[in-house]
C-alpha cells in the first residue's frame, strides 16, 4: 500500500511545536555507512531532513526509533521541494557500478570529458549515493522505514573515519552555527500532527493557542492532532 503523506518523526514535544510554529524543518547530519561500494572510506557526514513512506494505520510500529513525535504532509509538498525517496543498498552489482565510477574518477590522472571533469562525476556520484542506505545495519532492517529525503544541493559532505552520537553531536553543532539549510511548508500542506497519549493532544491544543497566527489557523492545526494510541486502536 502506498501512502499518501510523508511522515517527519522527532523525539520531543517542543521539537514538534518548534517545527509547527516556524513552518519549516532544519536539516541536520546523518553520518551513514559508504564502505560497502565507496573505495577506502568508512563514513560520510550527509545533511538531510528524513521523511517515511508509511500508511497511517502502519505508522505505530515506525516511531520507537526516531521519536514519537510527527508531522505528516502531502506527498506531492515532497515532490515539488526535491524529496526523494532513497535506494536500499544490498551487497549487490549496484555497489560494484558505485565502486567502480568512484575508483575511475578518483585515481586517474584529471581530464575532461566533454563539459564533465572527473571531479563533478565523482561529486555527483557521491551526491546520488546520499540517496541510498544500506539494506540492513546492525539487526534493524532500514527497508521498512520507506524512506525519503531532502538533501541540500550545495552543503558540504566530510568523510569520517568513525561514527559516533558524539561526533554527529559536533558536525551538526558547527553546522547550526553557521547558516543550516531548511524547508518550508505552508499550514495547508499538513495532514496530520502525531503525539503519543490523548494528554498530549490537549498539551498541544495549549501550546497551538499561543503561536502567533489567527483563530482560523489555530483551528485549522488543532483539528489535525492525532495520539498514536488511537491509531493503534482504530486504524
Amino acid at each position: 500500500m502506498i501512502a499518501s503523506s510523508l511522515f517527519h518523526f522527532t523525539r520531543d514535544f517542543e521539537t514538534v511545536t518548534k517545527i509547527i510554529s516556524g513552518s519549516k524543518f532544519r536539516a541536520s547530519y546523518n553520518i551513514e555507512d559508504v564502505s560497502d561500494f565507496y573505495p577506502k572510506e568508512k563514513y560520510v557526514a550527509i545533511p538531510m531532513v528524513c521523511f517515511c513512506d508509511i500508511p497511517l494505520k502502519f505508522i505505530s510500529e515506525h516511531p520507537m526509533v526516531y521519536g514519537n513525535y510527527g508531522i505528516g504532509l502531502k506527498k506531492e509538498w515532497g515532490i515539488g521541494k526535491g524529496i526523494n525517496p532513497i535506494l536500499y543498498r544490498t551487497d549487490s552489482q549496484i555497489n560494484r557500478y558505485l565502486e567502480e565510477i568512484i575508483t575511475a574518477t578518483q585515481y586517474s590522472p584529471a581530464s575532461s570529458t566533454g563539459t564533465f571533469s572527473q571531479t563533478v562525476i565523482k561529486d555527483n556520484i557521491l551526491r546520488l549515493s546520499n540517496y541510498s542506505k544500506k539494506y540492513a545495519a546492525d539487526n534493524i532492517v532500514n527497508y521498512l522505514d520507506r524512506e525519503w529525503r531532502f538533501v541540500p544541493s550545495v552543503a558540504e559532505m566530510p568523510f569520517l573515519k568513525t561514527r559516533s552520537q558524539k561526533e554527529r553531536d559536533k558536525i551538526n553543532n558547527n553546522y547550526f552555527k553557521r547558516d543550516p539549510d531548511y524547508i518550508s511548508f505552508g499550514l495547508n500542506d499538513i495532514k496530520y500532527i502525531i503525539v503519543p497519549t490523548k494528554k498530549e493532544v490537549k498539551s498541544l491544543i495549549e501550546s497551538i493557542q499561543t503561536l502567533k497566527m489567527n483563530d482560523k489557523d489555530k483551528f485549522h492545526l488543532c483539528q489535525l492532532i492525532i495520539d498514536l494510541n488511537s491509531i493503534k486502536k482504530d486504524f
